[in-house]
């Protein structure tokens, strides 16, 4: 497998990397400060995997599983 090629993630696999509800998810979507999923035939949409990350690590008030 080429390691170079993104891998893409569905919305649960992003709401359980993030701990972010579906609500949350689209309210930092709408606000430019998530980033913005990549839509595909067969699949309604998913995140390319490393875009999630860069996010993740970019949050101060991020902590990992989504505790408070």
């Amino acid at each position: 497998m080429d390691s170079n090629k993104p891998h893409y993630l569905s919305r649960s696999q992003v709401r359980r990397l993030t701990g972010l509800s579906d609500e949350q998810l689209n309210a930092q979507m709408a606000n430019g400060n998530f980033p913005d999923p990549v839509r595909f035939l067969e699949q309604p949409e998913g995140w390319i995997d490393h875009e999630i990350e860069d996010w993740m690590c970019g949050r101060e008030d991020y902590t990992p599983g989504g505790a408070r």
